[in-house]
């Protein structure tokens, strides 16, 4: 089965954008194909760590000079991003990675651009109409609060890293 045209038109502007991307507090995408099964896969680098709920889950609350390093990390890459007219869209625990640099000291990345998008460009649903993220991250405007005409934009995802921080 082929996929629909427009779904595989989609992943490769997303995947064209992502790896265009390059800040020391994303997650790098090397490379984007797909098959001749029509199996769309991305190539990522990989981050030796664990992300913030699996953080939580392991060692509960990360304490506040962890957080406040978290927060800081994450928003220079979110700046980065804004910058480049592009909104994460899914800032949620399990999208922050917790890694260590060679020196010991805490390193935040964001992954999973996979919906991210160009803040110009209108917001799609899925085919079948389903949001895409995490409704309790989700800011209102991502949840249905933008009046037509209006575009989703970075506020977004800093009201989503403000419930992550806050429940850190």
């Amino acid at each position: 089965a082929r996929a629909d045209p427009d779904l595989r038109r989609r992943f490769v502007d997303e995947a064209k954008m992502a790896t265009r991307l390059n800040h020391p507090h994303l997650c790098t995408i090397h490379d984007f194909a797909i098959d001749d099964d029509a199996t769309a896969y991305l190539v990522m680098e990989f981050i030796e760590g664990v992300n913030l709920a699996e953080l939580r889950t392991l060692h509960g609350s990360p304490g506040l000079a962890l957080s406040l390093e978290i927060a800081h990390q994450a928003l220079l890459a979110l700046g980065y991003l804004h910058r480049k007219n592009v909104v994460h869209r899914d800032v949620a625990p399990d999208n922050l990675m917790l890694s260590k640099r060679d020196d010991g000291i805490p390193h935040v990345k964001i992954i999973d651009l996979g919906i991210a998008k160009e803040a110009d460009r209108p917001i799609e649903m899925t085919a079948t109409g389903v949001f895409l993220g995490k409704l309790r991250y989700a800011s209102p405007e991502q949840a249905g609060s933008l009046a037509p005409g209006e575009r989703l934009d970075g506020r977004s995802d800093l009201y989503s890293l403000g419930v992550v921080l806050y429940e850190l």
